[in-house]
């Protein structure tokens, strides 16, 4: 039988100043292909709140890969779930592109949650938000997994946009992304399907043969999809104040804009312990000015370089000369491929900076 690789685990504990019980925030990154499937574990005062972000991809769930269906990260950790008698708090559907989606599809279609392992659900569908002012089949799977929710009788929140805070025992989820402009414009593409019923980015060029120094030199330009600005992005604060970003794939543009609307600034940095980079570390949604009202210890790329190229050498370069944060990978394949020998000479705090994450990276 083959033995599966861990995931990535990112433990995060909160200074707490005004509390006797202290915060503690497990980030575990799963592998999830070309995809995202992250689980959040929030504990304090003696209770838990689970929260699962995306599916990945279908293999995330079933791996079918040796010819045999092998559990992926996603199917393992639900039955270590199970097996606990714990549950889902909230799971977070950040948008309908196949690779953030496509595990929860597998798991829906054949062993549906009930309501004693999967509480709330976030995803936003075919429903159009008042205005105050791609990946192949994406629209076809997205459809699919509301159907699946609606026939199971599982109410969501579809309505999820820039600018709203939940609160809850631990801290708060603000939203970042995306703004109503961009859920409308996905929702009226869902609806135009649902209607007939019966991820456009593809940049992925692999420049890790070129030198950090060389691709800084290069300019370009952000280009997303639909369903990517459609994505849902958002802060998670705990109690004691400690920030983790978790930005899916959403418009870096859109991200920027309301983290300033929260009061952030060049002067007045949102610290983080963790930030997901946006869309895999993709240079189509990457600019520096993220890093004028952000700062953190750990940037994470969730990828396993698959079908687009992610990450992106440029946007890995940015962040090497112009910040001093660690870089994380959930697969070692790309880490390993990522850079020259060149690289290696001219900056040799690479080898402490980009890698696959341990705890005692926060310590």
């Amino acid at each position: 039988m083959r033995r599966s690789k861990p995931h990535i685990v990112l433990v995060i504990w909160g200074d707490a100043d005004t509390y006797s019980i202290m915060t503690q925030t497990i980030i575990e990154i799963l592998k999830a292909g070309c995809g995202d499937c992250l689980f959040i574990t929030i504990k304090n005062d003696d209770e838990k709140f689970c929260i699962l972000v995306d599916g990945g991809v279908s293999a995330t769930y079933v791996d079918l890969k040796c010819g045999y269906p092998m559990p992926g990260d996603l199917k393992s950790k639900l039955a270590g779930l199970k097996s606990k008698h714990e549950h889902i708090d909230l799971l977070i559907i950040t948008h309908i592109d196949d690779d953030h989606i496509g595990g929860l599809l597998e798991w829906f279609s054949h062993d549906f949650p009930d309501k004693s392992l999967l509480r709330e659900v976030w995803f936003n569908d075919n429903i159009l938000v008042p205005s105050y002012r791609s990946t192949n089949n994406s629209k076809a799977n997205a459809i699919s997994l509301k159907c699946l929710l609606d026939e199971h009788g599982v109410s969501y929140k579809n309505v999820i946009t820039q600018g709203q805070a939940y609160l809850y025992n631990w801290g708060k989820i603000i939203v970042l992304a995306p703004n109503v402009k961009y859920h409308n414009k996905i929702a009226k593409a869902l609806q135009k399907t649902l209607d007939q019923r019966n991820m456009t980015d593809n940049s992925g060029s692999d420049d890790y043969r070129i030198s950090i120094d060389e691709l800084m030199e290069r300019k370009w330009k952000i280009n997303l999809s639909d369903a990517n600005k459609a994505s849902i992005a958002f802060l998670l604060t705990t109690r004691e104040g400690e920030n983790n970003l978790l930005l899916g794939d959403a418009d870096i543009n859109t991200v920027i804009h309301s983290i300033k609307e929260l009061g952030y600034s060049k002067d007045n940095k949102l610290m983080c312990e963790l930030i997901k980079l946006p869309h895999h570390g993709s240079k189509n949604n990457y600019t520096d000015k993220f890093l004028e009202v952000v700062a953190t210890k750990n940037f994470v790329v969730s990828t396993d370089g698959s079908i687009f190229g992610h990450p992106d050498k440029e946007v890995i370069a940015h962040l090497i000369r112009k910040t001093n944060s660690n870089i994380l990978f959930n697969y070692d394949s790309v880490l390993q491929r990522l850079f020259t020998v060149e690289d290696l000479a001219t900056y040799p705090m690479i080898k402490s900076r980009c890698k696959l994450f341990s705890n005692n990276d926060l310590h």
